[in-house]
């Protein structure tokens, strides 16, 4: 019996060290998942943060796109005014050239009038003269068809030259 009890005490012991060894591996996995717990969170949190940055990455490089998007189509736009304003710029060069060309012409023509018009006065002149002389001798060397200087058939226009 008493070597019973001795087992008995033996294996007690026995039991009682594996319980508290039971206990103190319980602890050890339960500390592991919690370990394994915070490195789960951890790692989530570290794939979020990876997500957060991918997505700020995707927009600023989607606005950068937009941007040198814009920056083209400005470019092309400017080109465009530049052309059209080098354009404007030819024509309005052919139509000050048309103008000075026009005002030459006029010029010359004026000047041809201005001398048409001395011509004129010289012949009015001339032919007041020739009718006063032809008014002051006799009546038989007239011409046949005597006009008279104030005559309207006579023309304000210059004979041709």
């Amino acid at each position: 019996l008493e070597a019973a009890r001795s087992e008995n005490a033996l294996l007690l012991e026995r039991v009682r060290e594996k319980d508290e060894r039971a206990v103190a591996l319980q602890h050890e996995v339960d500390q592991y998942q919690a370990a394994v717990s915070a490195m789960r969170e951890e790692r989530q949190a570290v794939a979020d943060e990876r997500g957060l940055k991918e997505q700020v990455t995707l927009r600023a490089r989607t606005a950068l796109q937009e941007s040198l998007q814009a920056k083209e189509h400005a470019e092309r736009e400017l080109e465009a005014a530049r052309a059209r304003e080098a354009a404007a710029c030819e024509r309005e060069q052919q139509l000050v050239a048309q103008l000075r060309n026009s005002a030459d012409i006029m010029n010359a023509m004026n000047e041809e009038v201005m001398q048409l018009r001395k011509e004129c006065s010289l012949l009015d002149r001339s032919l007041q003269r020739l009718q006063r002389g032809a008014a002051s001798t006799p009546a038989a060397t007239a011409p046949a068809d005597p006009q008279p200087a104030s005559s309207p058939a006579r023309s304000s226009s210059p004979a041709p030259l």
